[in-house]
């Protein structure tokens, strides 16, 4: 359904499109309902009148705004939540993102909701709430400026209470897409606030996950959510990560039953990132921790899996990668009238980098020992030109010209260095440095 390439690199597309998926009936069975602390509507789900009616999914055709350059193809799903539905790696053809192959209400969401909650895919936006929030399965507005080809911002209907815009953005020749989120109290009393946005991922071309998919967040402790492995702490607890009684939590192959896990105390960096060791391929994260300190991983478990009959058809599986305007679930953001918080992040996939070490919203590397010394894979989102440098904690320097590009990592064999490493990049596009790498 995606019409032919840009025809020059150095351009933006920006058109609509339309996707058709098999679509159960969860609309016949929801009734408006208002939740007065956060003046907020949410769509309240009867699953035993659902249940009883034995639905099928029908095929439904929803609209799709895209942007594309030579690099990705970003869309939107305004019909449903306004989320980021899909970010096409252009080289492989693979979607960054999960995608359902069928729309399936779940027996999730917050609790008032009675569930109901779409696994859809891709990233929504989770307000006012925790747990994914109201605004999942409402129409969203969108906005295109004339003769801007490099933007769309999504929008909620709620003109008189909490307020989100997101803008999405995609520049010429780079392959990462970027988020201008705004939120803003519109009412004249103060109103408290949770938000979460939430990305479902399965890298590479399967459109589910294997065992070697990893949660690449740079913390040492994190939080239990929720689990069914008894073997972790109840939820609250404080666990050690990755490795938590001898084994690494990080790979989901290590897993057990389901669980969510919060960043401990928060976020201790700007980037996370989910990846696939066996199809090398990932997702990248990059924000403000300082803004978001919230930072959230799930997954259905590995050797003892939730049911994926509970939200989708043919048996696939994600995992999330959740940022928040809170540390937990547990804190509540108190916005005053008029009071508005905004942002910016940077996403972009990745392939062939074996795993991440550092990101940032110019690119990604990747340090690893050898016998001889060090192995640093580099990837940037844009084609970069120059001279890398890299410095050692006793000032040792080791420098090579490279050629980068979002497609092809470059490798750097390194000699004995002492960490912390510093990476530098002097180009004519940018000046690229990194401290502390390896630390």
């Amino acid at each position: 359904q995606a019409p032919a390439p840009p025809p020059v690199q150095d351009t933006v597309q920006l058109y609509e499109s339309e996707i058709t998926l098999p679509t159960y009936p969860w609309q016949d069975f929801v009734t408006q309902a208002w939740d007065e602390t956060t003046r907020w509507p949410y769509l309240r789900f009867n699953r035993d009148a659902y249940e009883a009616s034995h639905p099928q999914p029908i095929p439904r055709t929803y609209q799709l705004i895209n942007l594309e350059n030579r690099w990705l193809r970003v869309n939107v799903l305004p019909e449903l939540g306004g989320r980021i539905y899909q970010c096409i790696f252009k080289p492989t053809g693979h979607n960054a993102f999960y995608q359902n192959s069928v729309i399936k209400p779940s027996p999730w969401g917050p609790e008032i909701t009675g569930g109901g909650w779409l696994a859809v895919g891709g990233v929504e936006w989770g307000l006012p709430v925790a747990e994914h929030g109201y605004a999942w399965g409402m129409p969203w507005g969108h906005i295109t400026l004339p003769g801007d080809t490099q933007r769309i911002t999504l929008f909620d209907a709620n003109q008189d209470s909490l307020h989100l815009s997101v803008t999405v953005g995609l520049s010429p020749d780079t392959a990462a897409f970027e988020l201008h989120v705004e939120l803003v109290n519109q009412s004249d009393q103060p109103l408290p606030l949770q938000f979460w946005l939430d990305a479902m991922t399965a890298p590479g071309p399967a459109n589910t996950v294997g065992p070697d998919v990893r949660f690449l967040f740079p913390i040492t402790q994190a939080t239990v959510h929720s689990t069914g492995d008894p073997t972790l702490p109840q939820p609250g607890g404080v666990f050690d990560w990755p490795q938590y009684q001898g084994r690494d939590l990080s790979r989901l192959g290590n897993w057990g039953p389901w669980l969510g896990f919060f960043a401990y105390p928060q976020a201790r960096q700007n980037w996370a990132a989910i990846y696939d060791e066996a199809t090398d391929e990932g997702l990248v994260r990059v924000f403000p921790a300082d803004v978001v300190p919230g930072l959230k991983g799930f997954g259905f478990g590995w050797s003892q899996p939730l049911n994926p009959d509970k939200y989708t058809d043919d048996g696939s599986a994600y995992v999330e990668l959740q940022g928040g305007l809170t540390p937990t679930y547990d804190e509540v953001r108190i916005l005053q009238p008029g009071e508005m918080v905004a942002w910016d992040e940077v996403w972009y996939p990745v392939v062939g980098m074996q795993g991440i070490t550092h990101a940032d919203a110019l690119g990604a590397l990747h340090l690893q020992p050898t016998d001889q010394g060090w192995q640093m894979r580099v990837m940037a989102v844009q084609p970069l030109s120059g001279q890398v440098t890299i410095t050692d904690a006793t000032g040792q320097a080791w420098t090579q010209a490279v050629q980068l590009a979002p497609d092809a990592p470059v490798t750097l064999s390194l000699p004995s260095m002492q960490l912390p490493l510093r990476f530098h990049l002097q180009s004519p596009a940018v000046d690229w440095e990194v401290d502390h790498v390896g630390e």
